[in-house]
């Protein structure tokens, strides 16, 4: 008696090209998709590989070592195998099945079960429910290939296979069909990801997750099976991005409510909040450092590095960073880090093309609502009516949305538009009458921006132990699964 064995690999950065048939490449240019993404790519220790203008193209960089987990997961997803593994350092080798033995006698044909859980995070606020998160189970037998370390490309791979759902607005999922005997859990939202072991002893057996194991973490340590995302921030002058990143316990609060940066899961860089730390220029400057972060926070500040505005080797490392898979996010008066780096994106009230054009409104508390269908149901899941909420110290006014041309994930050229997630009224019409954009994000290459037209959380109203709905929104974005549709999974 056999069963299939399911495995998925994460993809990971960075494009590797390679001849497909290097040795005759001019005389037969056809590149053959299975060949290169199993023989070229997998057994060289890359998760698969595609056929671009008639040349192999590996997915993140072959260590020239060839990997089990990726191996399997090219195989499943471009070989025609249900699992893979290394027959030797350099080959991977594709199989259709796996004996079904580890089981026991005892267990009757065909036995299967369910595993039920909550997806959650602890903030300092208590426990709150996430949304749209990847769950999944995977035989315990193969490995679940890492999450890169740096920035990298978020590819897709086919889930149709894979015992896998998403988690409810009030995170519940289950899996069903699951055949008896060990599986690894995979939790993850965005590189958020908790990985653990579980078993379904017998036919028709209800498992229920314990909520430790569907726990997104707050450390990095791959050994255990926790991942998060690598995250810098521009310290500001105005809007503390850190101490929402403290709530949701990636640094200590201390009892001001305020973020103790010697123990935070991120980096920092002084971008006008007067510390003593290395500078923001430091950072955008610095293409490889730049590379080490999979998220970069620009927060609501004041002048202090305007000047690095118009240096187009800084533009071109940002828009590189966020093409390469980075997420960009702005705030309030840092409205600049996305005007002069993706022009045209937003246009806001007062801009004619200077730093600090559009600083003009007073600050007001805006009467908006949520539009996202997905982000509206898990607000309401928490109590949180998505129709009729305060943004809170609005300073700045987007008054249009524009059409950008930019590259999707593989380098073709494409228009891109941005989403709006929250709109409301604006003080005074300042563009106005009618609702305009609080919060938008747009894809760019690989990567995505977004911008807030507030501050994410407020220093003007103190510090708060809990989190605002608009931090909330903030944090449901930065887990965004992102480009990939429901029925694939995104590393």
């Amino acid at each position: 008696m056999t069963r299939s064995l399911l495995v998925v690999a994460g993809l990971v950065a960075g494009l590797s090209l390679l001849a497909c048939n290097p040795t005759d490449d001019a005389v037969d240019p056809t590149c053959d998709p299975v060949e290169c993404a199993i023989d070229n790519c997998a057994s060289r220790g890359g998760s698969g590989g595609r056929c671009i203008a008639s040349r192999c193209v590996c997915d993140g960089t072959p260590t020239g070592t060839c990997f089990d987990g990726y191996c399997a997961a090219a195989c499943m997803t471009y070989g025609g195998g249900v699992t893979g593994h290394c027959s030797t350092p350099t080959h991977c080798e594709c199989l259709t099945e796996v004996p079904d033995d580890a089981a026991g006698p005892d267990v009757p044909v065909g036995a299967y079960g369910f595993a039920n859980g909550v997806v959650v995070v602890v903030s300092t606020a208590g426990t709150f429910p996430i949304a749209g998160a990847l769950v999944y189970a995977q035989r315990s037998t193969s490995p679940v290939a890492p999450i890169p370390e740096g920035n990298y490309c978020p590819r897709c791979l086919d889930m149709t296979t894979l015992p896998h759902t998403f988690s409810a607005a009030d995170g519940y999922f289950r899996l069903e069909n699951l055949a008896v005997g060990d599986w690894t859990l995979v939790v993850q939202k965005g590189q958020f990801r908790r990985v653990r072991q579980f078993t379904v002893s017998r036919h028709l057996e209800e498992v229920d997750i314990p909520t430790d194991y569907t726990t997104l973490p707050n450390v990095q340590d791959p050994a255990s099976g926790d991942t998060i995302p690598r995250i810098a921030v521009a310290l500001g002058a105005y809007d503390r991005m850190e101490d929402i990143l403290a709530k949701v316990r990636l640094a200590e609060l201390d009892p001001s409510s305020r973020a103790v940066l010697s123990t935070a899961s991120f980096d920092y860089y002084n971008n006008g909040s007067g510390y003593g730390i290395p500078g923001f220029d430091e950072l955008v400057t610095d293409p490889a450092r730049m590379a080490r972060y999979q998220i970069i926070f620009v927060p609501c500040s004041d002048s202090t590095n305007d000047a690095l505005l118009g240096d187009a080797a800084v533009q071109e490392n940002i828009r590189n960073w966020v093409a390469n898979g980075g997420k960009w996010y702005v705030s309030d008066w840092s409205y600049e880090w996305v005007t002069f780096i993706f022009p045209g994106a937003i246009n806001l009230y007062g801009d004619r093309g200077s730093p600090g054009d559009a600083d003009v409104t007073p600050h007001y508390n805006g009467p908006g609502r949520v539009l996202d269908e997905d982000m509206a149901g898990w607000l309401g899941a928490m109590g949180i009516d998505p129709d009729s909420m305060s943004f809170e110290e609005i300073y700045n006014n987007i008054c249009s949305l524009g059409t950008i041309h930019a590259t999707d994930e593989d380098g073709a050229p494409v228009d891109v538009t941005p989403k709006t997630w929250a709109e409301g009224r604006q003080l005074a019409n300042a563009c106005g009458g009618g609702d305009y954009p609080y919060t938008v994000t747009f894809p760019f290459g690989c990567g995505r921006v977004l911008y807030t037209s507030y501050h994410t959380v407020g220093q003007m109203g103190g510090p708060h132990p809990e989190l605002m709905p608009q931090e909330r929104i903030l944090l449901y974005l930065i887990m965004e699964i992102g480009v990939c549709t429901d029925e694939v999974i995104i590393w």
